[in-house]
């Protein structure tokens, strides 16, 4: 999906997300744009080039994934016992010395995840919806924990620049 069309199809969402952070529209489109190029950078960068419309969940292909506010998921190819490894980073816009740390579980992605348009966890309360889904098949179970890691880290790194940069800027001017 380009971005023209993914802010078309996601205004209603970013309208809303500019009102739970006390921002405008404008600035939380900017965020977002930002958000939605920079996940192409870095999973082109990791081999995870084609983009995907659906996930079929019978599919082997490893997978990375952006939410709309911001979240990634990266899923690893399954084993011989139809289990992935999963790593969700929900990356929260912090005015406070808190970090974002990650979610890490193995197992049979049917009994933990719901991949379609919407990401769903047992444990977790977010539901999100999915903006963007890329796919590689060179992405094996024996390398998830190292790319998965460097993935997770520069995600964190540069979206929360990116937060610092346009809402937290931005409510730091509303305070002065």
């Amino acid at each position: 999906m380009n971005l023209e069309d993914a802010i078309k199809l996601y205004e209603k969402n970013i309208t809303k997300l500019a009102e739970k952070n006390g921002v405008e529209y404008e600035v939380m489109l900017e965020n977002w744009i930002q958000k939605f190029n920079e996940f192409d950078k870095i999973t082109d960068k990791k081999g995870f080039s084609d983009e995907l419309e659906s996930y079929n969940l019978e599919e082997k292909l490893s997978l990375v994934a952006l939410t709309i506010n911001g979240s990634i998921l990266i899923v690893s190819e399954s084993n011989d016992n139809d289990e992935r490894k999963v790593r969700y980073q929900s990356i929260k816009i912090r005015t406070d010395d808190s970090k974002n740390v990650p979610e890490v579980f193995t197992g049979k992605i049917k009994d933990a995840i719901k991949i379609s348009k919407t990401v769903v966890f047992e444990n977790i309360i977010e539901t999100s919806p999915i903006i963007k889904i890329k796919s590689s098949d060179d992405f094996n179970w024996d390398e998830f924990e190292n790319v998965a890691d460097e993935m997770t880290r520069e995600f964190t790194k540069q979206f929360e620049m990116i937060d610092n940069q346009t809402i937290t800027r931005r409510l730091n001017n509303l305070e002065l």
